[in-house]
């Protein structure tokens, strides 16, 4: 299909608002599916260029994503939301080296080395068709819904699942874009992790409504994360936790669940470091 464009001022003939949660890849891929448009047509349209391996969920291109909610007729602060940007002042108090912990990172210095920094429940997208924030989120392995670990990989031909990479238009949310097979769904969650994330996604919930103080919440964060981080130095491992394969993660998760088995517990720390 030869690429085609629309002034700016105008709007899209079909324009889906993001779901509950959406992210915003998720959202772009919708957009340029309900416009017959590959997403590279899409984002030629709105004049910003080609992604490439770019991280496009992070924030950082507040023009893409102000274009976006101009031709869907969504308000800008709307729009924002879909982006990480929107919940990383409840994660963390500063970033280091460019690195938002519990963030999973997407680039790679390495051209032919990428990471998956997205997961997906496949279950929840042949229900639906969207991907999530919170799948972007490092202590978030499973699928508290289905109760099923998350995926990150084709199993078929293990290539990491970034469906703004297509070529043409998302047929299936639910299939690898690089060899068009099912993507697998994930094995059964264990009860404790599935327990544990559940009350750190409340208390992410909390912050980002505003219930709670952002101090009180990234306490809390940091809380774990310290205990992740100790756990991976006492076995000798330097490897930050959002560079962490998916598998990997859900085994240090669950170990250091262990150690937060009261939700009580869990609060209380975060309440000590506000």
């Amino acid at each position: 299909m030869a690429a085609w464009s629309v002034p700016l001022p105008m709007v899209l003939p079909s324009r889906p608002r993001p779901r509950r949660g959406e992210l915003f890849s998720s959202w772009l891929m919708r957009v340029a599916n309900g416009n017959g448009l590959s997403i590279h047509q899409l984002t030629s349209l709105l004049n910003a260029g080609p992604i490439g391996n770019a991280d496009i969920d992070d924030g950082d291109n507040p023009e893409l994503v102000s274009s976006l909610g101009h031709v869907t007729g969504i308000d800008e602060d709307l729009a924002r939301q879909t982006t990480l940007d929107s919940i990383t002042r409840v994660l963390s108090r500063e970033r280091e080296r460019g690195v938002v912990p519990w963030l999973l990172v997407l680039r790679s210095e390495h051209r032919k080395r990428r990471r998956a920094g997205l997961q997906a429940c496949t279950q929840c997208l042949d229900e639906d068709g969207y991907f999530r924030k919170i799948w972007r989120l490092g202590f978030v392995t499973t699928c508290s819904k289905h109760k099923r670990v998350l995926i990150d990989r084709c199993a078929h031909c293990n290539k990491p699942i970034r469906p703004w990479n297509s070529v043409g238009t998302v047929r299936r949310p639910g299939a690898c874009v690089a060899c068009d097979a099912e993507l697998p769904i994930g094995e059964a969650a264990s009860d404790i992790c599935l327990e544990f994330q559940r009350i750190l996604i409340g208390t992410l919930s909390l912050g980002l409504s505003r219930l709670v103080p952002a101090d009180a919440t990234i306490g809390i964060f940091e809380n774990v994360h310290s205990a992740c981080l100790k756990r991976l130095r006492n076995n000798g491992s330097t490897v930050a936790i959002e560079q962490m394969s998916l598998i990997k993660r859900y085994v240090l998760i669950e170990s250091v669940a262990r150690e937060f088995q009261d939700a009580k517990h869990l609060a209380q720390a975060g309440r000590s470091m506000s």
